[in-house]
This record gives structure tokens, sequence and C-alpha cells, in this order.
């Protein structure tokens, strides 16, 4: 199955008891980046926002433990590339889902933003200004 992924999404994670994974934590939202990669290259480099950092082999439950999603979603059964996911933990501590997602899928989804200074996400409502 190809899928055209042109926008990503974000959402909040929270630690769980197995080791390396984490579970979606509320509402998420799109953010203003090309893709999961392109949003990791941002937040990790930087003055303000270098304490971003990658969680490489983190997985998320409800995602990485469905075997539907891992066998026919391009984004984690390795048809996608690197582009399409990832998981980082933002200077303030939280951690977040990256995820490529596809237009129709965006539409359905509120607005993201990095807050202020780049320490976090903020989901919903208008966009702050910096």
């Amino acid at each position: 199955m190809t899928m055209l992924l042109y926008k990503t999404a974000a959402a909040p994670l929270t630690e769980t008891d197995r080791e390396g994974w984490f579970a979606i934590d509320g509402f998420g939202g799109v953010i203003e980046f090309e893709d999961a990669k392109h949003a990791v290259d941002e937040l990790t480099s930087g003055p303000e926002t270098n304490a971003w950092t990658l969680l490489d082999d983190a997985k998320v439950a409800g995602l990485h433990d469905d075997e539907e999603v891992t066998e026919d979603d391009p984004r984690f059964n390795c048809e996608a590339d690197e582009t399409s996911f990832a998981v980082v933990r933002a200077p303030d501590g939280d951690v977040y889902l990256l995820m490529a997602v596809n237009v129709p899928e965006a539409l359905l989804m509120q607005a993201a933003y990095v807050a202020p200074g780049g320490r976090s996400l903020e989901f919903g409502g208008k966009q702050p200004e910096l």
C-alpha cells in the first residue's frame, strides 16, 4: 500500500512499565514540518532547541504492538523511510510522537505548535506569537 504523507502529526506520550515503550497521553495535533525527520532535525539543532533528543528504538503502545499496524502500515513495516516516525524528548522532559500523516488525516486534527522558546509543544488554539 502506498500512502502520500505530507504533514507531521505530534502527540504527547507517557512512559509505560515496559522499558523503551510509551503510550499516547492526550490529544495530538499537526505541526508545520515536512515530515518526522525534518521535525527531528530542526528540533535537535540550534541554540534554543539543542536539548531535544531523539529516542532511538522507542515503541508506542497501540502502534508497535498491533500486528495489523506493523504488517500493513508503511510507517511501521519498513516500507516508508526514516522520515515517517520518531519519538523525541523535549527540553522540559515531555515526550512526543512525531509521525508523517496524509492530508485527509491531518484535516481531522487540531493544530500544534512549538511553544515560544522551543522547549515543548502546544496543542490546539491559536498559534502563539514568537
